[in-house]
């Protein structure tokens, strides 16, 4: 009689572990599963932007931005970074340092305060309209064309397009800068005088050759 209460526990208790077994096989199963929804959702997940007197939607999903997006995005960059004076750089550049990656920031902000004593020194202008831009999704580069006019203490010293290219990456749904160069083309000139020592800073502060 003992034995056999002895036998019925012992199955009791190897059914247990069997049914605590299984439970966690479940649940490890389950939290795995979960796990790899959560992945594919954040690079699914799309954050719509309508921000005001814009007509069409901006769009970042995972790594991707749409060109709406790009777009306002390089007008916004191009505010900062092309369009100074003595009396506006330092506080743009400020500003436009925040939309730098954390691996590219010091670096940026290094050149970009250097620039910025070169400008304020100098006395140094620039306004650049920009005519073009066209974005690369899937190289995550953009491609900004638009005419520059530099100006010193009020004088006009050189009038030329320019094309700049633009690296960025999008890392959890925002939009950072990884650097700024002008696109290499021998064929461009500038029109009117040659380009003063300011303008050579430039090259070393958003990567020009």
């Amino acid at each position: 009689m003992l034995f056999k209460k002895y036998f019925q526990n012992s199955s009791n208790l190897f059914a247990e572990n069997r049914l605590l077994k299984f439970c966690v096989i479940v649940l490890t199963c389950g939290f795995l599963w979960f796990a790899h929804q959560v992945n594919e959702f954040k690079d699914k997940a799309r954050t719509v932007i309508v921000p005001p007197n814009i007509s069409s939607k901006i769009v970042i999903s995972g790594s991707w931005t749409s060109d709406s997006y790009a777009n306002e995005y390089m007008r916004y960059v191009g505010s900062l970074l092309w369009n100074y004076s003595p009396a506006t750089v330092r506080e743009q550049f400020s500003e436009l340092l925040a939309s730098f990656h954390p691996s590219t920031f010091q670096a940026a902000k290094e050149r970009l305060y250097i620039f910025a004593d070169q400008v304020e020194q100098t006395r140094a202008s620039s306004v650049f309209y920009i005519n073009k831009i066209v974005h690369n999704p899937e190289k995550k580069f953009i491609e900004v064309t638009g005419t520059r006019h530099l100006s010193l203490q009020d004088k006009t010293v050189e009038s030329t397009v320019k094309t700049y290219m633009v690296l960025y990456k999008i890392e959890n749904g925002r939009f950072w800068l990884l650097g700024v160069e002008e696109k290499d083309d021998k064929a461009k000139r500038p029109i009117g005088a040659s380009v003063p020592n300011v303008a050579a800073v430039q090259q070393g502060v958003t990567g020009e050759h």
